[in-house]
C-alpha cells in the first residue's frame, strides 16, 4: 500500500499510466472487439432475426433479387431501363409506388438490378420511390391528410426523386 491507501501496481511496457496496457496492438484488438460488438448488436438491434417484421421483408427482397438475377435476361433490363432509354427514371419510379418495402429489404433488389445493367440513377429512383411514396404509406397518410395535400406530397416527391434519378444517370 502506499501512502494514499492504493495499491502500487506495475506498468506494463508500452502503456500509458491509467490504461490496461498492451499498447497499440492491445488497442487495435479492444478497436476490432468494440466494432464487432457494434455490429452485432446493430443486426439484434435492427431485427433482423427470423420472426421480426424486418425479417419477412428482407427474405422477400433476397428472393426476388435471386430470380432476377438468376432467371431474367440481361437484355431485357438494358432494353427497357438502361442508362439510353429516357423514360426509365419516370418508370421506375411508377413501378416502385406500389411495393411495400424498406430501404434494407429493397437492396438486394437493387444490388441484382445493378448486376444486370441498370444505371445508378435509374435504380436509386427506384429505390426511393419505394421508400418514399409506397401505396401502404400514402394510404395510411390519407387518415390525417386531406387529399390535395396528399397529391401535393406525392407530386413534389416524385418530382424530386425523378431529378434525383435524372441527374444520377447524368453524373455517373
Amino acid at each position: 500500500m502506499t501512502a494514499a491507501g492504493v495499491h502500487a501496481t506495475r506498468q506494463r511496457p508500452g502503456s500509458t499510466p491509467g490504461s490496461r496496457g498492451g499498447g497499440a496492438a492491445g488497442t487495435r484488438r479492444t478497436l476490432l472487439a468494440m466494432a464487432l460488438w457494434a455490429g452485432t448488436s446493430f443486426y439484434l438491434r435492427a431485427d433482423f432475426l427470423p420472426g421480426s417484421p424486418l425479417f419477412k421483408f428482407q427474405t422477400f427482397g433476397i428472393g426476388i433479387g435471386a430470380v432476377i438475377h438468376g432467371w431474367v435476361p440481361e437484355s431485357f433490363f438494358v432494353r427497357y431501363a438502361g442508362p439510353d432509354n429516357p423514360l426509365a427514371v419516370p418508370v421506375a419510379v411508377l413501378i416502385g409506388i406500389p411495393l411495400y418495402s424498406n430501404a434494407a429489404g429493397v437492396l438486394p433488389l437493387i444490388e441484382a438490378l445493378y448486376a444486370k445493367g441498370l444505371a445508378m440513377g435509374t435504380l436509386l429512383a427506384f429505390m426511393m420511390a419505394v421508400v418514399a411514396l409506397s401505396l401502404p404509406e400514402i394510404i395510411l397518410l390519407r387518415r390525417i391528410l386531406k387529399p390535395p395535400l396528399i397529391a401535393a406530397f406525392v407530386g413534389i416527391v416524385g418530382g424530386g426523386i425523378v431529378l434525383v434519378g435524372y441527374l444520377f444517370n447524368a453524373v455517373l
